[in-house]
């Protein structure tokens, strides 16, 4: 069946439903493409996704990933030794401010 809408009463030579059906196939028309990107991006998505995990997963992968570079653990060591001489620099000025 054709969706009718609010159209023009109907003609003795039929207008009304060609009408009708012209909107059936033009929401027709138009879902399908919809419908195919929907479907293209949904499968693309999942197989990324699965593509994705299985490198990260691979045996020896996760820890090559996971390891730190010289040159990032020389400045967290540098940043380490700065929180530090704060903490130290903090405690100083708390003794100077509140005498015991």
């Amino acid at each position: 069946g054709g969706v009718f809408l609010a159209f023009p009463p109907a003609h003795p030579d039929g207008s009304r439903a060609v009408c009708a059906k012209s909107v059936d196939f033009d929401v027709f028309q138009d879902m399908v493409p919809k419908a195919i990107m929907c479907f293209l991006v949904l499968k693309i998505r999942e197989n990324l996704q699965n593509e994705l995990i299985s490198k990260v997963y691979r045996p020896g992968e996760a820890e090559r990933l996971m390891e730190e570079s010289a040159e990032l653990a020389e400045r967290r060591k540098q940043l380490h030794d700065v929180v530090e001489c704060l903490e130290a620099a903090g405690r100083i000025v708390d003794e100077v401010v509140t005498p015991r």
